[in-house]
């Protein structure tokens, strides 16, 4: 518990924009999830995006995620 709060506080005290360090966050408590008092840890559990699938963020348009997986497509053939 203790090394949850000192990486929680770690990175909520960078110098990054507050939506960065908050989804910094967020992602560094749900791997912290998996380690235990007792030593055992449980196998990551991968996202959509952590698994290779490729989609839009949120401060895409429609037609620049269109763009951006076109080109994605084109790079694999």
């Amino acid at each position: 518990k203790a090394i949850k709060r000192i990486t929680t506080n770690g990175f909520k005290a960078a110098f990054l924009p507050f939506h960065k360090k908050q989804a910094i966050v967020r992602r560094v408590s749900r791997d912290l999830e998996r380690f235990h008092e007792d030593g055992t840890i449980d196998p990551p559990v991968l996202t959509g995006t952590e698994a290779g699938l490729v989609a839009p963020t949120v401060s895409e348009r429609p037609s620049q995620a269109a763009a951006r997986e076109s080109r994605a497509l084109s790079k694999s053939h």
